[in-house]
């Protein structure tokens, strides 16, 4: 179980790190002024729990829609959820294949998937309801413990 929940968590980590790449990537292409507001409204956000009022002002921006619109929070968490389920279900896979016969792994596989789905939709749902409470609250998920982390390494607060 322990491994499991290290799994856990690398997983998270290796697909927060995947997708903010790519969408800090995907901005930079199409030349967005916004790309480093883009980081550090994240940051802002998820890390110090300002509000996107608060944040618009902070990264060039004149209202709270538009930081809704630029951070596209919704989109990054089910980004984030794919790639953890990839990168879990493999390393899942990967530690079974030790304990079980390829038959066995193969008929498990389904039940695997809908297992992991279930705890990484549980995981992404937190930090979904955590995204829209009040911003007074801290609750830190570990979604939100984790994408700071990641983000402390790539924005100077």
């Amino acid at each position: 179980m322990d491994q499991y929940r290290e799994d856990l968590k690398q997983s998270l980590d290796d697909a927060i790190a995947e997708v903010l790449e790519r969408r800090y990537r995907q901005l930079q292409s199409k030349r967005n002024p916004l790309t480093d507001a883009w980081l550090k409204g994240l940051y802002l956000f998820h890390c110090r729990g300002e509000s996107m009022g608060d944040i618009a002002h902070k990264i060039g921006l004149k209202a709270q829609y538009q930081v809704s619109r630029l951070l596209q929070l919704k989109a990054m968490r089910a980004d984030i959820r794919q790639a953890m389920l990839q990168i879990l279900a493999q390393r899942v896979s990967d530690s079974l294949k030790l304990m079980l016969s390829p038959e066995r792994l193969a008929q498990l596989d389904r039940q695997i998937e809908t297992i992991l789905a279930e705890q990484v939709d549980d995981l992404l749902e937190r930090a979904a309801i955590e995204a829209s409470a009040s911003r007074n609250c801290s609750h830190h998920s570990l979604y939100t413990r984790r994408l700071c982390q990641c983000l402390s390494q790539r924005v100077s607060p």
